[in-house]
Formats: C-alpha cells, sequence, structure tokens
C-alpha cells in the first residue's frame, strides 16, 4: 500500500512537471509582442519602450522611477495567450511583486501571475490560454524603476 502511494506521489509530482513544461512547447510559434504596440507609465533618457519588445534581449527599457511603474503591450487582437517571457537584464530582484496581466480591454485585464523574486534574469509566466489582446506588465506596490529588456508572448 505505501509502496502504491510512493509511486501515484512521484508520478503526481512528475505529471505537475510535464504540465508545467507544456507552457511553452518545443516550436512556441510567433512572438506576438514583436508587432505589438507598447506604451509605458514613463520612459527615461535610455531609451525607447519599443527597446521592451524589439526582439533583442541585450537591449533594454526602463521606466522612471515611480509608482506605479508599468508596460501595455496592444497585441491589436484577441489571442489565447499562453507563454509570456520576460528578461529583466542585470536587476531581476527588481520585479519582485509585479503583476503580469492579460485582458480585452485595458481596464478589464485580469492577472496571469504575481512575480516573486528571483535571481533569474529571464523568467517564463503561464497563463494557460487566458484569452486578451492586451497584456500588462505593473508594479504598483512600491515605487521602483521596472526593468525590461524583452517582453515576449505566444499564443496557443
Amino acid at each position: 500500500m505505501r509502496i502504491h502511494l510512493f509511486i501515484l506521489g512521484v508520478l503526481g509530482t512528475f505529471m505537475k512537471i510535464l504540465a508545467d513544461e507544456s507552457c511553452m512547447p518545443g516550436n512556441p510559434g510567433e512572438n506576438l509582442a514583436l508587432t505589438a504596440n507598447v506604451y509605458p507609465s514613463s520612459e527615461t533618457t535610455e531609451g525607447s519602450a519599443r527597446k521592451a519588445i524589439d526582439g533583442n534581449r541585450m537591449s533594454c527599457f526602463e521606466t522612471e522611477y515611480e509608482k506605479p511603474s508599468w508596460l501595455v503591450l496592444d497585441l491589436k487582437q484577441d489571442y489565447r495567450i499562453n507563454t509570456i517571457v520576460i528578461t529583466s537584464g542585470n536587476y531581476p530582484q527588481r520585479l519582485d511583486g509585479t503583476e503580469v496581466r492579460v485582458g480585452k480591454s485595458l481596464d478589464g485585464t485580469e492577472k496571469c501571475q504575481t512575480i516573486r523574486t528571483s535571481n533569474a534574469p529571464t523568467i517564463k509566466i503561464c497563463c494557460h490560454g487566458m484569452e486578451g489582446r492586451y497584456v500588462t506588465i505593473i508594479l504598483k506596490q512600491r515605487r521602483e524603476y521596472l526593468p525590461l529588456c524583452e517582453v515576449e508572448v505566444y499564443a496557443q
């Protein structure tokens, strides 16, 4: 009996890992952010918010030091959003508490996930088919720069 429960526990963990990896298949398809319109809460003298969606993870953008700090992508039509990949460059801890939201209107977005402290410069957010045309990345809990080197959006 204990052996069966152990095996079921291991299989359950294994299936959870498989489900998470299915968030972004081997061939994720087109990065929808590349053709999106982008709207930041502010821009520093470092450059345009377009750097956050130019396909180059080495060109970075950040907002002013403010509360809230945000970036909105308008994908121009509704999609079933599966995965959002965010690269923050040298300051991944600044994203702690940032919400990633998806919706069909600017004021009707729903939270996909809240980013928790990570030392990884690139993180994958699984939105599991949330529908919408707007992707909002918003840090509203504290005054901070919002550093974004690249935002990638993939649909199902």
